[in-house]
């Protein structure tokens, strides 16, 4: 028997929901772009709290990672919300790259290193990174 659930994710086995195949379709299309080769789009979701914004983009995530044309990457910016130390930022974001991308992190503490984590030579495929910032920045 399936129960509403009013916080967090959603499992479709156990609890109601609209399915938003749609909107997830359409938030995966813009971050891959209409001919990929050319590139996708830079997108912001805004919204109020609790309207579904965090599994929505964990929708499209998993719709990503799927298809094998692209690395696609999340980055959850809570922990570094307090941050005022610009290396420190950079090599946190760094190293979130590194291990979901099974590579080894070289370090990129200077905004010259970091710019070179996104080069063609350093990349197996296209990234579609996604950060997803705390509630608590403005």
């Amino acid at each position: 028997m399936r129960k509403f659930s009013s916080y967090g994710p959603i499992d479709p086995d156990l609890h109601y929901y609209a399915p938003r195949t749609d909107l997830i379709d359409h938030g995966a299309l813009e971050l891959m772009g209409e001919n990929p080769e050319k590139g996708g789009h830079y997108i912001t979701v805004w919204g109020p709290r609790q309207t579904g914004k965090s599994w929505a983009f964990r929708e499209v995530l998993f719709r990503l990672r799927r298809d094998k044309k692209f690395d696609a990457v999340k980055i959850n910016l809570e922990t570094i919300k307090m941050e005022k130390d610009i290396g420190r930022i950079l090599m946190y974001i760094a190293e979130g790259l590194a291990y979901d991308l099974d590579k080894k992190s070289g370090g990129a503490d200077t905004p010259e290193e970091f710019e070179k984590l996104f080069l063609k030579e350093a990349l197996d495929k296209p990234l579609i990174l996604i950060m997803e910032k705390p509630t608590a920045w403005n």
